[in-house]
């Protein structure tokens, strides 16, 4: 009689799955869930080979004490089977039988290993060529031993034979192209630690510099000691650039005498630009037209609501009114609106000159 209860209690503590005891016993998944139910049983032959995956005694998970049922099945001429380790010969038929299923077990795992790690080292591949990262592994001696599509691509080169086994200093015929990962390197083998998020400078754009954040891990072997490196670089090259160009672009605008707001209308109206100048037409902090586009209107005069009301829906891109801000100061500003999309957006941009103040 198969003990169910007890298969399913030491499958799951050894947290192995019903599909893998039904790929390594050639039997499929739903035959091993009624196993596992109760419902049908495993024969003897099988349940020998689940104790072997289990690591487990027969007993355990059956009223089977012996081997004797299946000997006569399985091993006949187990006496002319030449398996180096095992001297058959001087062990009983109990033994030999013993030994055989453990071995057979151990050849089922270690087929079903090996189909595994190559399927996942296909996946990964797969996954780490369709990433807009950049994936590099060396060697010891700073070899190139892996790259992965981006790799290829992001520097226009053809093949991997023309980076594999080199160094770095061999294909872009300068140390200096790479210095600073270079350094992250070093530190990653002599000092057995990971680098993680740090920018660096990457030979991509010519007189302009490329820029990337890095990564570079230690790849450990069962001794512990370092035998390759794994480099994960993110190009922010355009990020870095667009940060630069618009911190030149933003301190123009703060230096003008006249309000910017800006605003997407959709998918509902939302701020996302206001300049400095904000304050001093409002004498409010930018916050404001941050949370709300429209707080201008909370400050026209009220002498001047209609004459505003009439000109926004008459569609004028500039008209004049007058404004009291946060001190009670009266000013006359010059109200101008424009309109425009980019990338299938739409946007809307009004400034705010103060002609005089009343």
């Amino acid at each position: 009689m198969f003990k169910n209860e007890k298969f399913r209690q030491l499958r799951k503590a050894r947290r192995i799955t019903q599909s893998y005891v039904a790929k390594l016993i050639g039997k499929s998944e739903k035959t091993v869930q009624r196993w596992e139910s109760g419902k049908t049983e495993p024969t003897d032959f099988e349940i020998r080979e689940i104790a072997g995956l289990l690591t487990t005694s027969v007993d355990t998970i059956s009223d089977l004490q012996t081997n004797n049922d299946i000997i006569q099945l399985y091993y006949q001429n187990v006496d002319n089977l030449e398996i180096i380790g095992f001297d058959f010969l001087s062990k009983t038929d109990s033994e030999k039988q013993k030994k055989m299923m453990e071995l057979g077990v151990n050849i089922k795992i270690q087929e079903h290993e090996i189909e595994r790690l190559r399927f996942e080292n296909t996946k990964l591949r797969e996954v780490s060529n369709s990433l807009e990262i950049i994936i590099i592994k060396k060697d010891r001696n700073r070899k190139i031993t892996y790259v992965n599509d981006r790799y290829l691509s992001f520097f226009n080169i053809s093949s991997r034979a023309y980076v594999l086994g080199k160094r770095d200093s061999e294909i872009w015929n300068s140390f200096a192209a790479w210095y600073e990962l270079s350094l992250f390197e070093n530190k990653v083998f002599s000092d057995n630690v990971t680098i993680r998020n740090e920018i660096i400078s990457i030979p991509k754009f010519g007189d302009i510099k490329g820029k990337g954040i890095v990564t570079v891990k230690p790849l450990k072997n069962n001794s512990n000691r370092i035998e390759e490196i794994l480099i994960i670089i993110s190009d922010i090259t355009g990020e870095t650039f667009m940060r630069e160009k618009f911190f030149y672009m933003e301190s123009i605008l703060n230096r003008m005498d006249y309000a910017i707001c800006i605003a997407k209308t959709t998918p509902n109206l939302h701020t996302i630009y206001v300049n400095d100048a904000v304050k001093n037409i409002f004498n409010v902090d930018k916050s404001l037209f941050y949370k709300d586009f429209n707080a201008w209107k909370n400050f026209i005069h009220h002498r001047d609501k209609k004459l505003v009301i009439d000109s926004l829906k008459n569609n004028l891109r500039c008209f004049q009114y007058r404004l009291k801000n946060d001190d009670n100061d009266e000013l006359l500003v010059r109200h101008k609106i424009y309109n425009s999309s980019i990338n299938s957006e739409n946007i809307i941009c009004i400034t705010f000159e103060c002609i005089a103040g009343l």
